[in-house]
């Protein structure tokens, strides 16, 4: 039997893939937040009402699905979207239709310069945009992989 020792330990803090994702996705999401604060949304907010702006109305659990989040999530965030007057959700026999209010428009023109400016930022500390390029395609190709092992099908 292998023991774990003090050594495996200081090899799973240095290199344990899951950590370093979660301390990159924090650091980026706490700097983009940051950056973002004059405009009065944060990273999750400003995705969200980009993603709504670009593919139209649709139900929270189209926007579910488009953004890979989960809906207790994605709810919470369009409550506060709603609250806001960004983003209007409307009934639709039992489903909610959400779309971008006026407001959430101005709000997105006013927050884009900020976040091209980061995002400008952010791939340039990457390697630019080959480096984020190649990154993304890692990050899909090691998404779907887990994706695949987490849901076997077939028995595989």
């Amino acid at each position: 039997m292998v023991s774990f020792d003090a050594a495996a330990a200081k090899r799973v803090r240095e290199t344990c893939v899951g950590l370093n994702v979660r301390k990159f996705a924090r650091a980026l999401t706490n700097g983009s937040d940051e950056a973002l604060a004059p405009t009065g949304l944060r990273l999750t907010q400003f995705s969200l009402l980009a993603h709504v702006r670009a593919l139209g109305r649709m139900t929270i659990g189209d926007l579910t699905v488009a953004m890979d989040l989960d809906q207790t999530t994605v709810s919470r965030n369009v409550e506060v979207l709603r609250r806001a007057k960004l983003l209007s959700v409307e009934r639709a026999g039992r489903r909610r239709m959400i779309g971008l209010t006026v407001a959430g428009q101005t709000a997105l023109d006013h927050a884009y310069p900020v976040w091209a400016s980061r995002q400008a930022t952010l791939v340039a500390n990457i390697g630019g945009e080959a480096g984020w390029s190649a990154l993304r395609g890692d990050l899909a190709r090691l998404t779907g992989g887990i994706e695949i092992s987490a849901n076997p099908v077939n028995g595989l």
